[in-house]
């Protein structure tokens, strides 16, 4: 959100992501008992939660080897619950020491509750200051600009060295999102994007400035784009989908409901981690809707070249479309933050990030990229939610109205055999299709192109074969032969004739008759198929093979023995 209005009013933000070396393992125990003291905890269960961490010791296993038992004085236990709640209490206290001392305010936002989308960014807002984002010990910074987040971090470094822990100055990077040039001369291009870098030095070492970053999961970019982030979804989604593939996908004694659940439980949270706050492009969007439509292919066991309609898909697996899941996300985020209040029921901070802007601050002369907010818009619309402000407030019923579209419903019970079907209906398309092919290199008129039968019976000549590819290979020739008798029906007594006369009369010299004799000899030592319907240039070499089965009845009338 602050980036979006960031990168809308074209407002500097530098951010650093900060990274904490060892930080549960460093934690000094004496200053965390002193800080639990001072956050109101009594003598009594401070004692009693240091008596846990009394003689703690541990020990190395290297394969099979294992060191003696030394003592650990610093860091709280590995897997206690109570870990990651005293560590919240030490670098929470931390914060505000570093916050006291740098004095920096970070984003200034403003803020108005009366509105859907602020509007009048003047008298009657409110202010929020946004500085750190903090998840366990991943901390994020940000500021309007790189001198005061560099002052910011070298505070941060000097107060925490003073508690025991220390920056990780390798994974510790920083990130300034992209701005428009504010002048527009002759030369210049309207929305012309800049680079605000920062160079900051820790402990004389340069912290790394980078385009993309990858916090909680979700990837980060500079320009606001989702593009990579789609694409790391997809490789993961799609690494998990492969791993389950010959163990339940494959396995035709798995039913289509049980791989749905699986699909549903095992690889759509992959694929849709954090698609709440997701402003997505139409491309980005076809990119992952082919991913999931091909996930469902392959639970059917309908490939692409079967060509089954994606709504057909749908229906069979009892699934909605990604459109709608997406969709869901969205509103379900946006409802569970707007009924975020605290006990005196003022709004919390991502309330108020949802609905707040820059003041006074103008958008530059360039077109605004889609933003969340558009989208929530239409999300609102296509759901008929007329009065969300109401609505919202009523989880189960807000929860109903999102959930109408997305409700999956159970497998077809006749899914098995409207597939069955289907392939069937592929598999004489995919022969006919290649029978076309076959006639038009062989220059056959489509007149002759007969449709192949599912069984293995020639429906030409009748005969039968064991196998469907004997009877394929069988019926190119039979409908070669076909095409070469039907252009000479006009001749057929004659041909008759002469082969009779052939037959009775076996002298030497048609015998000793050459083909390669009797054939039109064209330039380069090439040759003419006599058959009309051919008239394939061919070679020396096996122009008699290729002129015996294609001319047979010219063959005949040259009276040649074949």
């Amino acid at each position: 959100m602050v980036m979006e209005r960031s990168r809308e009013f074209n407002q500097p933000l530098h951010m650093c992501f900060i990274d904490l070396k060892k930080a549960y393992d460093s934690v000094n125990r004496k200053t965390l008992w002193r800080v639990c003291r001072a956050y109101g905890l009594s003598q009594k269960i401070v004692r009693m939660v240091q008596l846990l961490y009394e003689d703690t010791s541990a020990q190395i296993r290297i394969d099979y080897d294992v060191s003696e038992s030394f003592a650990m004085n610093t860091g709280v236990r590995q897997g206690c619950i109570l870990s990651p709640i005293l560590f919240n209490v030490y670098i929470d206290y931390i914060m505000k020491q570093v916050i006291q001392q740098a004095n920096v305010q970070g984003v200034t936002l403003s803020y108005r509750l009366g509105d859907f989308w602020l509007t009048d960014r003047g008298n009657g807002s409110h202010k929020v200051h946004l500085l750190t984002l903090m998840y366990a010990d991943d901390i994020v910074v940000m500021c309007d600009s790189p001198k005061n987040l560099e002052h910011f971090i070298k505070v941060f470094e000097r107060v925490t060295n003073d508690f025991g822990l220390s920056m990780n100055i390798q994974k510790t990077c920083t990130m300034s999102l992209k701005q428009f040039e504010k002048t527009i001369g002759k030369n210049e291009t309207k929305g012309k994007e800049k680079d605000a870098s920062s160079n900051i030095v820790i402990r004389d070492q340069n912290i790394e400035t980078v385009d993309n970053f990858n916090y909680l999961g979700c990837n980060i970019a500079n320009d606001q784009t989702q593009a990579k982030e789609i694409e790391v979804r997809i490789g993961k989604a799609s690494n998990a989908f492969n791993s389950l593939r010959r163990i339940v996908w494959y396995r035709k004694c798995i039913s289509i409901q049980a791989k749905v659940r699986i699909f549903k439980a095992c690889i759509l949270p992959v694929l849709l981690y954090g698609s709440e706050i997701w402003c997505l492009k139409a491309v980005e969007e076809q990119r992952l809707n082919t991913f999931y439509m091909k996930c469902l292919r392959t639970l059917l066991s309908v490939g692409r070249v079967g060509r089954m309609r994606n709504d057909l898909i749908l229906e069979l697996s009892g699934q909605p479309s990604l459109e709608k899941i997406l969709r869901r996300n969205r509103l379900m985020w946006f409802g569970h933050v707007n009924r975020m209040d605290n006990e005196e029921d003022r709004p919390m901070l991502p309330e108020k990030v949802l609905f707040s802007s820059f003041t006074d601050a103008k958008r530059p002369p360039h077109e605004v990229k889609l933003r969340w907010k558009d989208k929530i818009a239409k999300d609102l619309t296509m759901c008929e939610i007329k009065n969300w402000r109401r609505e919202v407030q009523d989880k189960e019923m807000w929860r109903k109205t999102i959930n109408k579209e997305v409700k999956s419903t159970t497998v077809r019970s006749d899914a098995a055999h409207v597939m069955h079907e289907h392939k069937e209906r592929a598999k004489k398309r995919r022969t006919n299709e290649r029978l076309l092919d076959y006639n038009k290199k062989m220059n056959t008129p489509p007149s002759t192109t007969t449709v192949i039968n599912v069984d293995a019976t020639c429906s030409i000549c009748g005969r039968t074969f064991k196998s469907k590819r004997g009877m394929n290979i069988h019926k190119r020739v039979c409908i070669q032969k076909q095409s070469t008798n039907a252009s000479t029906d006009t001749k057929t007594n004659e041909m008759h004739q002469l082969t009779t006369a052939s037959t009775s009369n076996k002298n030497t010299t048609t015998k000793n008759i050459k083909i390669i004799d009797l054939l039109i000899k064209k330039d380069k030592n090439q040759y003419v198929c006599p058959n009309s319907m051919c008239q394939k240039i061919l070679k020396a070499q096996g122009a008699t093979m290729h002129v015996k089965p294609c001319a047979k009845a010219w063959l005949i009338e040259q009276g040649v023995q074949i």
